[in-house]
């Protein structure tokens, strides 16, 4: 049997961040997934692991991902309805989250509401990458100063999401058609109302009036 791989401080861009963001959040009590201390890749158990005991997956450089469950992505849910500045979405959302099956009445009730659906979708992807990133660190599997950028990143951009949930019910206008609509969006931003900047469908930024004190 070959000596086990040592671990090492990997870069933040070879690990599978996305993958890594599925596991911890994974709720299926039949799943089991692992991570590559050497390559950075994520993989539920299957076909490849056939054969293989926990100690031989080890000596080959996998390790037992443990996974948080549904507590982090429900407390996404919760802290982005909350935030929304649209009365009847946030009430609807709020009801959605009650007892069992709030996952896919979430899913379901947000649907109503296009403007916000990217914003979620922005909010939620951030914040798992931001719990994978934080599994990474706790565990001294990546570069400190890479997860720290790569945290201050997710932060910017899950920030943004929520500032655009607050003005909900302005316009979504995608980045590059941006300065020709420029008009339109001084008039809705006179109007009180926000407007998100998207590109790809995800929000980018969030443009709100200045509220002048006194």
């Amino acid at each position: 049997m070959s000596a086990p791989i040592a671990p090492q401080r990997l870069p933040i861009d070879v690990v599978d961040l996305d993958m890594l963001a599925e596991a911890l959040a994974d709720g299926s009590p039949e799943a089991e997934w692992y991570f590559h201390l050497s390559s950075g890749d994520v993989r539920p158990t299957g076909d490849w692991n056939d054969g293989w005991d926990a100690e031989e997956l080890e000596d080959q450089g996998w390790v037992w991902v443990q996974r948080s469950g549904g507590r982090g992505p429900f407390e996404d849910m919760e802290v982005f309805t909350k935030a929304i500045g649209d009365v009847r979405a946030r009430d609807l959302l709020s009801r959605a989250l009650e007892g069992r099956g709030a996952f896919r009445r979430f899913r379901d009730t947000i649907r109503e509401f296009p403007d916000l659906v990217p914003l979620w979708r922005t909010w939620s992807d951030g914040r798992e990458r931001a719990r994978a990133i934080a599994w990474l660190v706790e565990h001294d599997y990546v570069v400190d100063t890479e997860a720290d950028a790569a945290l201050a990143e997710c932060h910017v951009t899950t920030r943004v999401a929520l500032d655009a949930a607050r003005g909900a019910g302005g316009a979504s206008i995608d980045a590059a058609e941006a300065p020709a609509r420029w008009t339109e969006v001084l008039e809705l931003i006179g109007r009180g109302e926000a407007v998100t900047l998207t590109r790809g469908g995800v929000a980018i930024a969030a443009i709100t009036a200045y509220e002048r004190q006194g």
